[in-house]
């Protein structure tokens, strides 16, 4: 991510989530390709406490274990093993998940006419 759409990012981010963000960015002085925009945890975190969230060190450390990390050929991918943070929102938001019967109703009132005149037939 450049640095210039990083804010952007970071508002995405914020504003698409109800409960928290699993993050990973890659650290200072990471090696690689396309890494552009490093950061190390302590920055992110200022960043998403500023905005709300507190780190889950529960799940930042169990996502870092090793048993947990993606393999690459050759090896484990190293970098997995530091960059990866759980940030969970103070307050989180009420979420608009639909109840099944919801979800129903949206799909009824989404009906084609021709669906409509057919269901009213019958």
């Amino acid at each position: 991510m450049p640095s210039a759409h990083e804010a952007v990012l970071i508002r995405n981010l914020h504003a698409l989530n109800c409960r928290g963000i699993l993050l990973s960015w890659a650290s200072l002085w990471q090696s690689g390709h396309g890494h552009v925009n490093n950061h190390g945890v302590p920055y992110l975190r200022r960043i998403f406490e500023g905005l709300g969230y507190r780190v889950r060190e529960d799940l930042t450390h169990a996502m870092r274990r090793p048993a947990l990390r993606p393999r690459a050929k050759g090896g484990g991918l190293t970098y997995f093993a530091k960059n990866p943070i759980a940030l969970e929102r103070v307050h989180p938001l009420p979420c608009a998940t639909p109840t099944p019967a919801a979800a129903r109703d949206t799909r009824v009132r989404n009906r084609s006419p021709r669906e409509k005149k057919r269901s009213s037939s019958t």
